[in-house]
């Protein structure tokens, strides 16, 4: 390798490097490496403080990369993990962008594995925020190379069972679970806590744990999705299997040697071939089986004594496989099984293939949230103390400890100084399993407890007077100092049902009753599902004694009973439905389910205000029964004039018969003919409903728009207007091709239906457009009780 000139300008190779970059002139890029090594490798090329070895892991051909990484390793290893600006290695890079080959690339260009051992332990192995790939790879959901990296992690040091490795934590605690879960990986989640099961109890400076992010995520649960009728029929016709730890496992062993997995190989082809594929792997198990059973059966008849050991093993193997993957299946049955899924995969994805791809997405992420709930959950039983009290998390910020002996023991501004050097360096302190896991300060809120046992270092000193040492705690320690007096906490149990996840709830009260009696500062599980409109929560919590007993007898601090909270209403829409009279609808719906399952004296129960719960909803709900009134009178304005326009052309149309009356007897003279009987009572169709949906709309124009109407008065009056104009619209057209029948039938001839069906489509637009409400005021009017779509609280 030739030296460096002395006369190369640094600042000239850098714009030269970059200029290559941009315009993907990699070969170049390689050869001025070789030319100016040491140079090309400390020099940056943009400003994020890049190298062009950062920008080729990126964005290079693999063949090009492992080059540049031939020539540095030719002058030292450590070229490979040069960091830019935010401290990210090209590792680093690779990791986030999901390139696996050049992870392994960059991993295997260490002679000893006790070399990369010292990079996993030591700082050179995070960035400033104290990420390291392990940690970007799961941010990114990068499963495979996570897998890859926790393989190299696990052989090259000792692990240490009672505290996190760093590596799967940042300097804000958050942990690669924590990422997993909020970006919503649930596989990579799943095979994180298979692989690290200690990062069940993490919690980040916010007292957060995995728990209490997927608690805060109602979209990924059956409870928390809304999918039309369609979609449900497609959604219950997906089988999703649950996640299996063995086979990732087998996987992440061979990314070690290969680099990918041999199996998968639909990534290959674009989107639009996928269901082809998946038809010819179904086909190719199944001819691999066929082949398999009759070489087997073969070699049986030939060789009775004798048997080929790996056949059978591999036979055996394969059919333990499918007996453990589908218990209820025999051996016997697997190729039974096997037509049966290729015919189940035909039928779904091609007579029911509408949005197929996103509903198995969607089930998928509802089976894969609740098996991880599952091990959360269960994984929390050597904390049951935690779960249940309903006290104090684990301090999520860590006082030093020569603060911690009392409340004089107050540091000089040296141990101050050198404490803030020692923070500086960004070494993430390792979390134990001991920690409080299951009690949130949600961001908004937190606050510091009441109940600490040692008075608050910044508050000594504010009392002593020692504003240098409290702008000093501050900044390194930031808290919200206005209200530290105030606890705002809550367990899991209190933050699902505030967001409607009945499976977490019902899951959580199944594996620990007590957890029930948890509250927050001032409400218990009962109220804050009746505060958030919950009412699958509410009505699966109705059904435990203990809360018919005891906890809708409790009030909050302003006295308030679950009623009162039920007839409140916030600036938000709280239910899945569009329309300001149908919400009103399904607000008096709400209030009288709520009425229905309290104590009747609860009715007249006064809070602090001397309010009863019809006070409150009364007056919440003025602005609502102002803009539902306005909403029914613009519908019914409109729709009336077109009622009257039909009932205007139906009398006119019913008053002349085609074909003339004989005026000998007064009888039509195409009596006989079936088309003028259908245009005579199409006629008179179209006259009758005209005139009763013009009668409905009338009506609710005239109506008072008290709040008592919009419970079932008004909801039918417009759904009878609507269904009337409906009918009275497709009677004037069946009318009016009726009667043009006779002036084109025989010109026409077998052509006429055609045309007619043809001039018939308004009316099927006109029937499109109106379902959705048509469908909504049906939904509100049969509906016992609504469901709510108040949003998540965003941790």
């Amino acid at each position: 390798m030739e030296e460096d000139r002395p006369e190369v300008d640094h600042d000239e190779l850098a714009l030269n490097l970059n200029r290559n970059t941009m315009t993907g002139d990699w070969g170049k890029i390689v050869e001025m490496y070789k030319q100016h090594t040491l140079s090309a490798i400390e020099a940056r090329i943009n400003t994020s403080g890049d190298t062009a070895l950062h920008v080729a892991v990126s964005i290079a051909p693999e063949e090009k990369v492992q080059q540049l990484a031939h020539v540095i390793i030719g002058v030292s290893e450590l070229g490979l993990w040069t960091k830019n600006n935010k401290g990210n290695a090209p590792l680093h890079v690779a990791a986030s962008t999901g390139r696996l080959n050049i992870c392994i690339l960059l991993a295997a260009k260490h002679d000893r594995f006790s070399e990369f051992k010292d990079l996993v332990v030591q700082e050179l192995f995070r960035n400033k925020a104290g990420e390291s790939p392990l940690f970007l790879a799961a941010f990114h959901g990068n499963r495979q190379i996570f897998l890859y990296l926790h393989l190299l992690l696990l052989e090259a040091s000792d692990k240490d069972l009672k505290s996190i490795d760093p590596a799967y934590r940042r300097n804000d605690g958050e942990t690669a679970l924590h990422c997993a879960i909020r970006w919503e990986y649930f596989d990579l989640a799943f095979e994180i806590l298979q692989v690290e099961p200690s990062l069940a109890y993490a919690v980040n400076e916010l007292g957060i744990t995995p728990l209490h992010l997927l608690a805060s995520k109602p979209s990924v649960f059956k409870s928390g999705s809304h999918l039309g009728w369609w979609k449900s029929i497609i959604y219950y016709c997906i089988y999703v299997e649950e996640l299996e730890h063995e086979t990732v496992r087998k996987e992440s062993v061979d990314l070690v040697t290969q680099g990918s997995s041999g199996e998968d190989i639909t990534h290959k082809f674009p989107e639009n071939y996928q269901t082809c594929i998946a038809f010819y792997q179904v086909l190719l198990k199944m001819a691999k089986s066929v082949i398999e059973r009759c070489e087997g059966r073969n070699e049986d008849v030939e060789n009775p004594n004798t048997q080929n050991t790996g056949q059978s093993e591999r036979n055996e193997s394969q059919a333990s496989r499918i007996v453990t993957k589908h218990g209820f299946l025999r051996r016997q049955y697997a190729d039974c099984f096997n037509i049966f899924h290729l015919l189940y995969t035909i039928f779904i994805r091609v007579i029911l293939g509408f949005g197929y791809e996103s509903i198995r997405r969607i089930k998928q992420k509802h089976v894969y949230s609740v098996q991880i709930m599952k091990i959360l959950v269960e994984g929390q039983e050597a904390n049951l103390d935690e779960f249940t009290s309903g006290s104090n998390p684990g301090q999520t910020i860590n006082w030093p400890e020569t603060w911690a002996d009392s409340s004089n023991a107050l540091p000089s501004e040296t141990e101050l100084e050198e404490k803030k050097n020692v923070r500086g360096k960004e070494e993430t302190p390792k979390m134990e399993k001991t920690e409080s896991p299951l009690l949130i300060l949600l961001p908004e809120k937190r606050k510091m407890p009441e109940t600490a046992k040692i008075e608050i270092p910044v508050l000594v000193a504010a009392k002593g007077g020692i504003t240098k040492m409290v702008d000093q705690i501050l900044q390194n320690f930031p808290i919200d100092t206005n209200d530290m007096s105030k606890e705002k906490t809550e367990t899991v149990i209190l933050l699902a049902a505030r967001n409607g996840i009945t499976e977490m709830v019902e899951y959580i009260l199944k594996e620990f009753p007590v957890a029930i009696n948890d509250r927050n500062k001032d409400k218990n599980i009962v109220l804050l599902a009746a505060e958030n409109r919950q009412t699958h929560v509410l009505q699966h919590l109705l059904e435990q004694e203990f809360v018919k007993c005891k906890l809708i007898h409790e009030v909050d601090a302003n006295e308030n009973n679950a009623l009162h909270l039920a007839a409140q209403i916030g600036k938000q829409k709280p239910w899945l439905i569009p329309g300001a009279a149908l919400q009103m609808q399904w607000e008096i719906k709400w209030y009288e389910f709520v009425k229905d399952n309290m104590p009747q004296h609860f009715c007249y129960q006064v809070n602090k205000e001397g309010m009863t719960p019809e006070v409150i909803f009364n007056e919440t709900h003025e602005e609502l029964v102002k803009s539902g009134g306005e909403w029914l009178n613009k519908t019914s304005e409109s729709c009336s004039v077109v009622a009257a326009l039909i009932a205007t052309v139906a009398f006119a149309s019913s008053t002349t018969i085609p074909g003339s009356i004989n005026e000998e007897n007064g009888i039509p003279n195409l009596e006989s003919h079936s088309m003028l009987t259908i245009f005579a009572i199409s006629s008179l169709v179209a006259l009758c409903f005209s005139i009763t949906a013009l009668f409905s709309f009338l009506a609710i124009l005239t109506s008072r728009y008290e709040q008592k109407d919009f419970r079932r008065d008004l909801p039918k009056k417009l759904l009878l207007g609507l269904t009337s104009l409906l009918v009275s619209i497709t009677s004037m057209l069946i009318s009016f091709c009726a009667g043009h029948y006779f002036m084109l039938k025989n010109k026409l001839k077998d052509k006429a239906f055609p045309v007619y069906a043809a001039t018939c489509l308004p009316i099927v637009f006109f029937a499109i457009q109106q379902l959705p409400l048509y469908v909504d005021i049906v939904w509100a009017i049969f509906k016992k009780v609504p469901r709510s779509s108040n949003k998540a609280i965003s941790l």
